[in-house]
C-alpha cells in the first residue's frame, strides 16, 4: 500500500508533506499542509485519499493468503 502511494509523492506542492508508516497491520499517512491556498491542500488530500481507495480494492480480491506478499502484515 505505501509503496503505491510514494510514487506520487515526488510532485507534491511546496509546503504540503506527506509521511507514511506502517506500523502492526496499520498505516499511518500523516497529512500536513503549510501552504496559503486551502484548495490546494483539499486537492492533494483528495487525491491521496483515490490512491488509498484505488489500492484497497485491488487488493480486496486477493484472498488473505497472498496479500503478505504485497507488503501488508498478515
Amino acid at each position: 500500500m505505501i509503496r503505491s502511494l510514494e510514487p506520487d509523492n515526488i510532485d507534491i506542492p511546496k509546503g504540503v508533506v506527506i509521511r507514511m508508516e506502517k506500523r502492526n497491520r496499520s498505516i499511518y499517512i500523516v497529512f500536513e499542509c503549510h501552504e496559503d491556498r486551502i484548495l490546494t491542500c483539499r486537492s492533494t488530500a483528495d487525491e491521496i485519499l483515490m490512491l488509498i481507495d484505488s489500492a484497497i480494492k485491488s487488493l480486496e480480491g486477493f484472498d488473505d493468503s497472498k496479500i503478505g506478499s504485497y507488503g501488508l502484515a498478515k
